[in-house]
């Protein structure tokens, strides 16, 4: 896994490195300004929905995969909280058996 900021978009998956939310995975699904930083809007469907999102400071994250483009168009034609959990239970599943945390 790196921590690749310049790919944190629309799309990008990424797993939490520090926080309460640590170890999580998240969808990108934004990024805003905040006093001129750049900040991630995340979700995972389930604690972040898509109606409440967390603001995520890029430092705080590493990238893991982009959405395939079938999976970004889906996303964007329907931003629903089963959409981003179904996206990411794929990749939370590849993260788990690819990671060795101690």
């Amino acid at each position: 896994m790196r921590c690749d900021h310049e790919v944190l978009t629309f799309g990008a998956v990424v797993k939490s490195v520090s926080g309460r939310d640590k170890k999580r995975i998240f969808l990108v699904v934004g990024v805003t300004e905040d006093g001129g930083k750049s900040r991630l809007l995340v979700a995972d469907g389930r604690l972040r929905q898509i109606a409440d999102l967390k603001t995520k400071n890029p430092r705080h994250v590493c990238f893991i995969a982009r959405l395939t483009d079938a999976e970004s168009d889906e996303l964007k034609a329907c931003p629903t909280d089963s959409t981003v959990r179904k996206i990411i239970s794929a990749y939370d599943k590849a993260v788990s058996f690819t990671e060795h945390d101690s």
